[in-house]
């Protein structure tokens, strides 16, 4: 018999450096691609990557690129991590946070169809 479950979990749940993580491979996705454009395009000679007053071009301008863009990836890391903290904090002290799903069907298992045999 197929059936639906529904599964609760709380903001207090998930662990500070689990919100970290989930905002740093956000941010490096968003960062990546557009390091990746940038150098690629610093790497085909146009003057995209800025640095120290001067323009980069060729493959040192894909290294800084992506340089710049991990940095920035991380700094938003960091800021998500911060405001996920906050926000933890806020939902312990008001109890609110709540994340209803469902899931299903559920197939059975090699037990429950072992044991109908």
């Amino acid at each position: 018999m197929n059936h639906f479950q529904l599964n609760e979990i709380n903001l207090t749940q998930l662990p500070s450096g689990t919100i970290f993580k989930i905002g740093f491979l956000c941010n490096l996705g968003l960062w990546g691609v557009f390091g990746l454009l940038v150098g690629g395009m610093a790497l085909a000679g146009f003057e995209t990557v800025h640095w120290n007053g001067t323009y980069v071009t060729g493959f040192s301008g894909l290294i800084v690129g992506l340089m710049i863009s991990a940095i920035f990836a991380v700094l938003g890391a960091v800021l998500l991590f911060l405001g996920g903290l906050i926000i933890g904090l806020i939902a312990r002290r008001f109890n609110f946070g709540k994340l209803q799903y469902m899931t299903g069907p559920t197939t059975n298992s090699a037990e429950e169809v072992s044991n109908k045999s």
